[in-house]
């Protein structure tokens, strides 16, 4: 009877326990109950060091077929593409002298048939060269934003390249084993018509966007943040780290060995550094500035994030690379999505980036942007824009603080527009602005 008791006693105890257990998982709500609404939680992988290939990606891939142009900005689906590209071995490389005039033979490259890798920025052809397999010699001080191949124009077993500016209308031609572009002609080119639809929105008569005929879904994404020790950045910035002091201030600190000055702004999350020694007349030569700022960045381990170049000014001697998420490139008005470079002759004059860092990601919800049509309706309705001076138009995510939650952003999918040299956010309602000065640039 006595035994029969205390199982009693122990069994009641038992469900007692897993009754304030049960409750306590239903009722638990964590710190940051913003992520209470997600059903993918994936960890981003970064890796602080970058080879070209993975720095330099592009924006997005055109397919002009017969029926139609079709597009992708899906990161996999360009990392597939551009993995069977890069196996293709480039020679050959000239410039194309014109029988006509440039503009008809640059409108010709968006005919059926042609296959366009889109890239944000020109880049030089020397840089080409490390991302595909190319002749090894040096290559003219020219840039491009554009490479086309035709699928249908092979003759005597090879295949043709073009290397293209459309902005400043330069061409050059290269080749390759005809049966690469047979086999991408028959692997992805055929397949390509599952691809969303795109429109051609002419611009000029050599200047043409292409944009999504429908609705684009694009997932919100609200993301745990951290921030970047920036001691790691004393001992590759200053020659001499023994000789560096440190000033504490409301904002941050200031660290400098009396020429060189790194203010670290963690109200921000900004670092600012300045090289007075780096402000020379002698400037890099301009072909070598965007593989000087890569290595920079490489050998402190900064890339902190998936950063990627995006553009660059050759008088100003200056390169930006920013933030992208699912190969959308991420805008902020305060500068939390890009690293910045200026460059003297042989060093770094000004250097700024963030030290956030994008942890772990959660998707909250699906949003539906609108379509190419509606987009450049909105930009041609807008009193204070000249359609004609829009340099680019892309999807884009904008990157926002949570006031009540330092540790916490969201990336809300938007587009965006290049106009005078700033990148603006497109507001369907009213004027445009980014926050800030309203550029992601400056």
């Amino acid at each position: 009877m006595k035994f029969e008791t205390i199982k009693s006693i122990i069994l009641t105890i038992l469900v007692f326990i897993s009754i304030v257990l049960t409750w306590t998982l239903w009722t638990y709500s964590p710190k940051y109950d913003q992520f209470e609404n997600s059903d993918s939680f994936v960890e981003v992988p970064v890796v602080n060091k970058k080879d070209n290939t993975g720095l330099i990606k592009p924006a997005r891939i055109i397919f002009h077929k017969s029926n139609g142009h079709f597009g992708t900005i899906e990161e996999s689906e360009i990392n597939k593409l551009m993995k069977e590209v890069r196996k293709w071995e480039i020679y050959d490389i000239q410039s194309k002298r014109m029988t006509i005039r440039k503009e008809d033979y640059i409108a010709q490259l968006d005919d059926r048939g042609h296959i366009e890798i889109q890239f944000t920025d020109e880049i030089p052809l020397n840089l080409f060269a490390s991302i595909f397999q190319m002749d090894e010699r040096e290559y003219p001080a020219v840039y491009f934003d554009r490479l086309f191949f035709n699928v249908n124009a092979i003759g005597e077993n090879e295949g043709i390249l073009h290397f293209v500016s459309k902005n400043n209308q330069v061409v050059y031609e290269g080749r390759v084993d005809g049966e690469n572009v047979s086999s991408f002609e028959r692997n992805y080119y055929h397949l390509s018509s599952h691809y969303p639809r795109y429109k051609a929105y002419t611009v000029s008569e050599y200047k043409k966007f292409y944009l999504p005929l429908d609705n684009t879904m694009v997932s919100r994404i609200q993301y745990y943040t951290d921030t970047v020790d920036p001691d790691m950045f004393i001992n590759a910035l200053f020659t001499n780290p023994n000789f560096v002091k440190k000033d504490e201030f409301s904002y941050g600190d200031v660290f400098t060995d009396g020429y060189k000055i790194l203010r670290v702004d963690q109200n921000n999350k900004l670092i600012r550094y300045v090289n007075p020694m780096g402000r020379e007349e002698n400037r890099l030569a301009t072909e070598e500035l965007i593989q000087k700022s890569i290595d920079f960045v490489n050998d402190h381990n900064g890339w902190t994030d998936r950063y990627r170049f995006f553009s660059w000014d050759k008088f100003q001697h200056r390169t930006l690379f920013r933030l992208y998420v699912k190969n959308i490139p991420v805008f902020n008005a305060n500068d939390l999505a890009e690293i910045e470079q200026i460059w003297g002759k042989n060093e770094v004059s000004r250097y700024e980036r963030p030290l956030l860092t994008l942890q772990l990601p959660v998707e909250i919800a699906d949003v539906a942007l609108p379509s190419g049509d509606e987009v450049v309706r909105t930009i041609k309705a807008k009193q204070n824009i000249a359609f004609e001076m829009v340099q680019d138009i892309s999807i884009g995510y904008e990157l926002k603080e949570d006031p009540s939650s330092p540790k916490i952003i969201l990336l809300d999918p938007v587009w965006t527009y290049l106009y005078e040299g700033d990148w603006k956010i497109l507001d369907f309602n009213h004027n445009d602005e980014l926050g800030g000065n309203g550029s992601g640039l400056e």
